[in-house]
């Protein structure tokens, strides 16, 4: 595995994109190719940094603790390139196994020493679950897709918005806080491009509903406070 460089620019726009993608060398019948693993973004890592960076990935993946890196920002950046290529294959078996038609349903048991069980990654959960019960009983992911929201983005606004109440910070912060600290994603669904130019998106989708959200939120403070007048008998 090894980091490179990709550079993209958008039709009609004057401004380059630098990305870094995780590949690797595979052998066809064409000769030699280079075979996309993963997409790491537009993470800031210096060039010099970039085979570090990738043998930490591989040694994770192949439990080789003693090769981790001893520079935390390597680390973290490595950790979670881990969990989306974990997810990624993940995926890409389901759907083999949708599109087969096979799939194996009997259970398989392993016996684990639960004293070795250690928490290498905790994150948040009891905040974020009485936060999203709250957004689902108000309804507003309805809101949204009634407003032609796409589903993807209404993941990432509450998100977002969870995010204000739990860890009030900027976009950069409450994405890092989604990413790397809180299972917010478990419960608002995974987006399907979590990255953080779509969680700036989603603060001008929040702004450009503004009045719509506020008269929403309006009718339900007095749908479940009504005032004392209508309860004066």
């Amino acid at each position: 595995m090894y980091i490179k460089k990709a550079k993209k620019q958008n039709p009609g726009a004057k401004k380059t994109y630098e990305y870094l993608h995780l590949v690797e060398n595979v052998r066809t019948e064409k000769g030699p190719r280079q075979r996309l693993i993963l997409n790491l973004g537009a993470i800031d890592v210096p060039p010099e940094k970039y085979k570090e960076l990738a043998n930490c990935i591989e040694a994770m993946l192949s439990g080789q603790q003693t090769l981790f890196s001893p520079d935390p920002k390597i680390e973290s950046h490595a950790r979670q390139a881990v969990r989306d290529i974990v997810k990624k294959r993940s995926e890409e078996q389901a759907l083999a196994i949708t599109l087969d038609g096979k799939t194996d349903q009997s259970p398989e048991y392993q016996h684990v020493n639960v004293a070795s069980i250690e928490v290498a990654e905790p994150r948040s959960l009891g905040p974020e679950y009485v936060c999203h019960s709250i957004w689902q009983e108000l309804g507003i992911n309805d809101l949204f897709l009634s407003h032609g929201v796409s589903p993807h983005s209404v993941s990432i606004i509450e998100t977002l918005v969870l995010g204000r109440l739990i860890f009030p910070a900027s976009e950069r912060q409450t994405w890092e806080w989604a990413q790397r600290r809180s299972a917010v994603y478990e419960l608002a669904g995974t987006p399907l491009k979590g990255s953080l130019n779509s969680f700036y998106r989603a603060t001008d989708t929040v702004f450009q509903h503004k009045d719509a959200i506020e008269a929403f939120l309006s009718k339900k403070k007095r749908d479940l406070l009504p005032s004392r007048n209508a309860l004066s008998f």
